[in-house]
């Protein structure tokens, strides 16, 4: 189930779309995600410009999560709108967390996450219905499922 976010000690304006979901995802407050993020970057927290998808998986992988990249060239000919890529998930990527990279016509990339019928990001901060959610329209480029891992 996705995490609500710990904001407290968060005194930025906004915050980095890669270390919220990882928040959204484990549980972790965000200052802590957007810490270790800057720490994987050697960089200060107000240095760091972009977290990479690469950087992501790794600060998973800190919490106790692995992640299995979905293969979306075998599934559809050019890159799915989220909302049709939503709808087309298997029964197992529904029910477990999925970290999902959107992409608009521009320089736009952005990482979001899902569970069930909900996604959630920096900008919502909360999870919210596809229906409802300001990128539904924005091009998928990349899908991960991500499972805690037993120990």
């Amino acid at each position: 189930m996705l995490q609500s976010v710990e904001t407290k000690g968060w005194t930025k304006k906004t915050a980095w779309c890669v270390p919220t979901v990882v928040s959204f995802i484990s549980g972790m407050p965000l200052i802590h995600s957007h810490s270790r993020a800057a720490f994987i970057q050697d960089k200060t927290l107000d240095d760091v410009s972009g977290v990479y998808a690469s950087e992501a998986i790794l600060l998973l992988r800190e919490q106790g999560y692995r992640s299995k990249q979905i293969s979306l060239m075998g599934e559809y000919l050019d890159a799915p709108k989220l909302s049709k890529f939503m709808n087309d998930r298997t029964s197992y990527q529904k029910c477990m967390p999925m970290m999902i990279q959107v992409e608009g016509k521009s320089d736009f990339c952005h990482m979001i996450c899902s569970q069930y019928g909900m996604v959630a990001d920096n900008w919502t901060m909360k999870p919210v219905a596809v229906d409802k959610f300001p990128h539904k329209n924005r091009f998928v480029t990349g899908a991960w499922v991500v499972e805690k891992v037993k120990e």
